[in-house]
C-alpha cells in the first residue's frame, strides 16, 4: 500500500530555538491517523508544514495526492460571502 503522507526526518526551528527534531511517520491511503502530543509539542507545525501552510528546515515531506485539513482555529477572508 502507498503511503499518503510520508514524513521523514523532519527538522523545525524558530531562530535558534529548535522545537521539533527528527520526526518521521507515514499515513496509508485509508487509514485514520492521529497525531498526539502535549501542549507546544509540534503538532500543528507539523500539520502546518505538511499543507504547505508554514515552511520547515529540513527534511521531507511527501504527499500523494491532496490532504485536507482544519486548523483549531480558522477563519475565512471577510470579502467571501455566501452567495
Amino acid at each position: 500500500m502507498n503511503s499518503a503522507i510520508s514524513v521523514k526526518r523532519f527538522v523545525k526551528s524558530y531562530g535558534s530555538n529548535l522545537v521539533i527534531d527528527d520526526v518521521s511517520f507515514d499515513v496509508q491511503k485509508g487509514e485514520i491517523f492521529g497525531l498526539l502530543g502535549a501542549n507546544g509539542a509540534g503538532k500543528t507545525t507539523i500539520l502546518e508544514c505538511c499543507d504547505g501552510l508554514r515552511k520547515y528546515n529540513s527534511g521531507d515531506i511527501v504527499l500523494n495526492g491532496e490532504i485536507g485539513v482544519q486548523l483549531q482555529s480558522s477563519s475565512l477572508p471577510s470579502h467571501i460571502t455566501v452567495k
